[in-house]
């Protein structure tokens, strides 16, 4: 019994010697520690604030830029060619689907005539918002010229470029004309027009919309040009050819003035370019920082729980070595009891 207690006194020693180291190892919890005399919280809101006044001094020189100027400007012009480059993807591709056999022919159907009054109509409508779209376009280009240069030489380049693509042609004061006539007489349709003819032993079907030339004609306010081009057309003129002509035309002007514009600004572009690649530097370092800061947060706190988890380990073998105290003294206390008791009392229990 002697040596079992002395084997247990020592292994409580052994195990309180242990303990008391292991809490020597546990530090402090102090909070957000990632460095001694650093506060991680003050330092991350320390490096955010001057990353954040850097950003805010880039953006300010970024739109001072005569670069970022342009490019605000040439943005919003970029969105006036996609209305126009919409709305005639738009009608082109109404335009193509009539000319197949099947639609055409459904829509020739006697019980479907409301059907084929209602894609009339849509041509109409995708017609009317093709050519505004054009003129939109051009008046912009007109207006962004007159905003960028003034009376510069420019101004006599692009008059001339003007003159030999828009001005001079007679296409595009036709569609000018035809919008205006839209307007108050409508769109003169030779309706839809099937042509029927033997190929072979089959049968070729021919459609598509196409314009009343001789009631245009009828119009009396058409411009020199607008009838010029107008008397160039036969009687009933494909709506597709006539769209697709005049969408080259505006296109090709529209790429022209855009070309020209980054070879006049190639200096200010690429000031522009070095000062959004700073910017984008900037960035990666902020979301650097903001990687290291959140693995920091993170190791702190596994740190914190790791501590938290000694300590308590700390509390729940103080209560058993306390517990094992206590049962050791009562044991203790019974064995000296019974070595007081005499043989014989021991022997009958008294």
């Amino acid at each position: 019994m002697a040596t079992d207690r002395e084997r247990g006194d020592a292994e409580a020693r052994r195990g309180g010697w242990e303990l008391q180291r292991r809490e020597r190892e546990v530090e402090p919890d102090e909070g957000y520690q990632a460095y001694p005399g650093v506060n991680l919280l003050e330092e991350r809101d320390r490096q955010r604030q001057q990353l954040g006044r850097e950003l805010r001094e880039m953006d300010r020189r970024i739109e001072q830029s005569e670069g970022y100027g342009l490019y605000v400007r040439m943005n919003l012009l970029e969105k006036s060619y996609f209305i126009f480059d919409t709305n005639y993807l738009n009608l082109r591709h109404v335009l193509d689907e009539f000319e197949q056999p099947m639609v055409f022919l459904k829509l020739w159907e006697e019980r479907t005539r409301d059907r084929f009054d209602l894609f009339i109509d849509d041509v109409i409508r995708l017609f009317h918002n093709y050519l505004a779209g054009a003129t939109t376009l051009l008046d912009h280009i007109d207006t962004l010229r007159d905003g960028l240069y003034g009376d510069e030489g420019f101004s006599n380049e692009y008059q001339a470029r003007w003159e030999e693509q828009i001005g001079e042609p007679s296409l595009p004061r036709f569609m000018e004309d035809l919008l205006v006539y839209m307007l108050h007489q409508g769109l003169p349709f030779a309706l839809a027009e099937l042509n029927f003819g033997r190929i072979g032993g089959g049968v070729e079907v021919n459609s598509a919309i196409r314009l009343d030339v001789s009631k245009l004609k009828e119009w009396e306010h058409w411009s020199e040009k607008g009838r010029e081009y107008l008397d160039t057309l036969e009687g009933k003129a494909r709506l597709d050819d006539v769209a697709r002509e005049y969408a080259a035309i505006v296109s090709g002007f529209y790429q022209w003035f855009v070309l020209r514009q980054s070879e006049m600004h190639r200096d200010a572009l690429g000031e522009l370019e070095k000062l959004e690649e700073e910017r984008r530097g900037q960035l990666q370092e902020m979301r650097r920082l903001e990687d290291f800061l959140e693995a920091a947060e993170r190791t702190a706190s596994g740190m914190r729980q790791e501590r938290e988890s000694l300590s308590n380990e700390l509390d729940d073998e103080r209560e058993r070595r306390e517990q094992e105290r206590e049962r050791a003294e009562k044991l203790e206390a019974d064995l000296q009891r019974e070595r007081n008791k005499g043989f014989w009392r021991r022997l009958f229990g008294r």
